[in-house]
């Protein structure tokens, strides 16, 4: 009964929260907390926030490297240097939302603790050295004439297909994200859900003012997971659940990124407009691969 209890007072805490900038948005918008829309996260591995078209997903950015790279190889091969390409890494296994808010699924966490349940395939790069590299590049190089930038410079003029890769902020998207996220950590109704989930923790036992803070723990570096590990993530994910920490985290974390995309409109456009251009050329690189 108490902890029923306990869960309904943080949810009613929250609840007002949100009702509040539901019902006076323009007094919230004059204190710099943007009005949100309530919203219910199904499945972060799913999720999808406003800014996430500006910036490519885990399988476009790694088609796009490997479409430069062919191209930049390619290159390389006019001035005598054949490299053979290495394989296409598989994309990264983790959605580019699925760990923002922390961890979020309750049998990953009884497993795995605050681990990834998988080993990353890091990306392997040819081996390009000498000579070979400076043309890569396009510096430390003398009596080769070099296209501007190295055969990197090219490989970014073509995937560009025409227009000038260097015209478009390709760091304002994920610049943007960032701040995003910073802002949403610090709004008045992400740290009410914060102190909700605190509350949770602390009739589980552990006393954290976030779950940020649980990144400071020792056991956290050790080589392999432990069961205080397990215990401890177990609980947090569900004092998320409990407490619809994502829910409100998402909503607000939505309602900056709005307000960011409204302020960079123009220069966003033309960002998306040369990342689906990349993304076109990179598969058709790929695809013509022999």
């Amino acid at each position: 009964m108490r902890f029923r209890a306990r869960r309904v007072a943080a949810l009613l805490a929250i609840g007002m929260a949100l009702t509040t900038v539901t019902a006076c948005g323009s007094e919230v918008e004059a204190a710099g907390e943007p009005a949100v829309q309530p919203t219910t996260v199904a499945d972060v591995r799913s999720l999808t926030l406003p800014l996430d078209p500006y910036r490519p997903d885990r399988k476009q950015e790694r088609q796009i490297e490997y479409g430069r790279m062919l191209i930049a190889l390619k290159c390389l091969q006019r001035f005598g240097y054949t490299i053979a390409a290495t394989a296409m890494p598989q994309p990264f296994p983790m959605t580019v939302n699925e760990r923002r808010y922390g961890i979020t699924d309750e049998t990953e966490a009884a497993v795995y603790g605050y681990r990834p349940p998988f080993e990353a395939e890091k990306p392997e790069e040819p081996a390009v050295t000498g000579v070979a590299l400076s043309i890569l590049n396009g510096k430390d190089v003398s009596g080769v004439d070099v296209p501007e930038g190295g055969c990197r410079g090219e490989a970014d003029r073509e995937l560009a297909d025409g227009a000038d890769p260097e015209a478009v902020d390709w760091d304002l998207a994920q610049t943007l994200s960032i701040t995003s996220l910073k802002e949403s950590r610090a709004d008045s109704r992400v740290q009410a859900a914060f102190g909700a989930w605190s509350t949770c923790m602390k009739a589980a036992g552990y006393d954290y003012p976030d779950p940020d803070a649980v990144d400071g723990e020792s056991f956290m570096s050790a080589a392999t997971v432990t069961e205080t590990e397990i215990k401890l993530a177990t609980a947090d994910v569900k004092c998320k659940k409990e407490t619809g920490l994502i829910d409100t985290w998402v909503a607000v974390e939505s309602a900056y990124q709005n307000r960011a995309i409204a302020g960079n409109e123009q220069n966003l456009t033309a960002l998306r407009t040369q990342l689906e251009t990349r993304i076109r050329v990179a598969a058709s690189v790929i695809g013509g691969k022999a």
